[in-house]
């Protein structure tokens, strides 16, 4: 191999890596702070730096695992390392991850608060909407 072979190699894995990411969605927490979820991980929003990175902690008293955001909402960073460098998400808890049907209800009942905050009208028939849009999409709330 040359350089030329292990920097293609380098860029690949980092894609492949950085593909496994995925941020689901943000939220309020309960003390009215922002959240957002990535890869069925809760983490709550800390700080932001000069250029504009936002810094995540995770929302698990214990756990000191950490993401950075870009400005247009990238991850850029795990554990205060470069995705290139970093470990993946899940080995970065000390906890599991959150079950997937808590993260569709989390989402949902954000999307619903959004709704009712922004919108007029029955809060009933807001729910019933978002309830038929999830089941419509096979992520049925339980």
């Amino acid at each position: 191999m040359n350089f030329d072979d292990d920097l293609a190699e380098c860029f690949k894995n980092m894609f492949v890596e950085t593909a496994k990411i995925q941020i689901k969605g943000y939220f309020t927490t309960s003390k009215n702070n922002r959240g957002i979820v990535v890869n069925n991980f809760q983490y709550y929003f800390k700080t932001e730096s000069k250029n504009g990175d936002k810094r995540w902690v995770c929302n698990k008293t214990n756990c000191n695992a950490s993401i950075t955001t870009s400005p247009n909402d990238e991850i850029v960073k795990i554990n205060g390392k470069f995705i290139i460098y970093a470990e993946p998400v899940e080995s970065s808890h000390k906890h599991m991850s959150y079950d997937e049907s808590e993260i569709r209800k989390l989402l949902v009942f954000e999307n619903l608060k959004t709704k009712a905050t922004n919108e007029t009208g029955s809060v009933l028939k807001m729910f019933e909407d978002e309830s038929a849009s999830f089941v419509i999409q096979g992520l049925i709330v339980e």
